[in-house]
């Protein structure tokens, strides 16, 4: 029964060995708070519950009656300065039950990392996410929440100026702005089909060769897209369409309508 007894206790051994390590840490402001509040004791059932059902070995678990206010309540806490010491040592995460009870300091994670560089290994059990990722959320959240405060501040303002008989922006935009940029845009967009013609009567066969030759002529005569860029295939295909379409045209008018011809494989051949 006793070596039963012992090799239970070698199993047991190995098994907290295969498993991650962790530290528990719990925390109340007041005695009062412990007793009517998230009391130490519920706190440290709520990590025991996690650490077991998550497969950590928890090593030990430390508390503070303290407040957890201030930049230098870090300090005061001998309980949390042991649980960081002991996870740092031990190479464990360490536990709360919520990020309350680490800090309510905003910029604990830079007193925290001062300890345990990877933040990831500070897990809250409430929230189920690491400190590192708690605090991107908050500091996104700020940023949405400053965004739409300036928003709200700037949409104020505009509204009080315009009741002083202000105006914004420029009243002509729709009745002669937009219409001007859209002419200007289908002006540069034909003047481009029309080089792209150009270029295909240059080669044999403008209707029948292949578009990589046309890529190739669009190169050497130094002509790019309308973004700037360098032909492609892909980037061609649309525009020697609409070229070859603009040719015929031009080929109907000046033939009185006749195109047969340009059907013909013979076309061009001569």
């Amino acid at each position: 029964m006793q070596v039963m007894s012992k090799e239970t206790e070698k199993q047991e051994r190995a098994r907290k060995q295969s498993l991650k390590r962790a530290v528990g840490y719990v925390r109340v402001s007041t005695k009062q708070q412990g007793t009517d509040g998230m009391s130490l004791e519920l706190q440290k059932e709520a990590i025991m519950a996690y650490t077991s059902r998550a497969g950590y070995d928890l090593i030990e678990i430390f508390e503070d009656v303290a407040s957890g206010k201030g930049d230098t309540s870090f300090y005061k806490r001998k309980g949390l300065a042991a649980a960081l010491g002991l996870a740092k040592a031990e190479d464990a995460v360490l536990v709360v039950w919520d990020w309350s009870r680490l800090s309510r300091y905003r910029q604990i994670e830079k007193q925290i990392a001062s300890v345990l560089v990877n933040l990831d290994r500070v897990v809250c059990v409430l929230e189920r996410n690491t400190l590192r990722e708690a605090s991107e959320a908050a500091t996104h959240l700020h940023d949405e929440r400053f965004v739409e405060k300036l928003s709200r501040r700037t949409k104020e303002g505009m509204a009080k100026k315009r009741e002083q008989g202000a105006t914004f922006g420029n009243r002509e935009i729709k009745t002669v702005a937009q219409p001007r940029g859209v002419a200007a845009n289908k002006e540069a967009a034909d003047k481009l089909v029309r080089d792209i013609a150009d270029a295909l009567l240059e080669l044999e066969d403008p209707f029948g060769c292949y578009l990589r030759d046309v890529v190739e002529v669009l190169k050497q005569k130094g002509l790019r897209t309308r973004r700037n860029k360098e032909w492609t295939v892909e980037r061609a295909r649309p525009l020697v369409k609409k070229a070859r379409q603009l040719l015929k045209k031009e080929m109907a008018d000046t033939s009185g309508g006749d195109m047969s011809y340009a059907d013909d494989d013979r076309w061009g051949a001569f």
